[in-house]
């Protein structure tokens, strides 16, 4: 009875989960169409667009930026959902490398219903950063990739 309880429990922690993830990536998507306002964000568009008139910068994260946007086709939207694409999938990669971390430390078998458990929640919590509603990818965006990153590779 207690097997049964556990994996009913189990079933609906992964159920809600799925959905509190898709719910939060259904209202960044529909908000990646949203226009040119005059916030920090504009300013981190127009360095994507024209990241070879800045003189200096300490990050140079225009540049990386601006591969991004090329890559999306110059689409502000597609801009923004590639922004978040490849914040998903730099978090799963971390989740991923941080889950064989711990079941090498623990010594455990792994399980798909505890992989899943694992990596959704921390995918979905790398999503905070969008907390603000500053969807456009920006130095901050591009720090929080970076570190996910690398230590992801360390942890390998």
């Amino acid at each position: 009875m207690k097997k049964i309880f556990n994996a009913l429990i189990s079933n609906i922690l992964i159920f809600i989960s799925i959905g509190i993830s898709f719910y939060i990536l259904f209202l960044l998507t529909i908000n990646v169409s949203r226009g040119f306002d005059i916030t920090d964000e504009s300013f981190y568009i127009l360095w994507a667009q024209f990241p070879e008139v800045v003189i200096a910068s300490v990050t140079s994260f225009g540049f990386y930026t601006g591969l991004i946007h090329f890559i999306s086709g110059e689409n502000l939207a597609l801009f923004r959902l590639t922004g978040i694409l490849i914040l998903l999938l730099a978090s799963f990669f971390f989740a991923k490398e941080l889950y064989q971390y711990v079941l090498n430390i623990t010594k455990t078998k792994p399980s798909r219903k505890e992989l899943v458990l694992f990596i959704i929640p921390i995918t979905t919590a790398s999503l905070a950063y969008y907390r603000y509603w500053l969807i456009t990818p920006s130095y901050n965006w591009l720090n929080l990739v970076g570190i996910l990153l690398f230590i992801a590779a360390k942890l390998e």
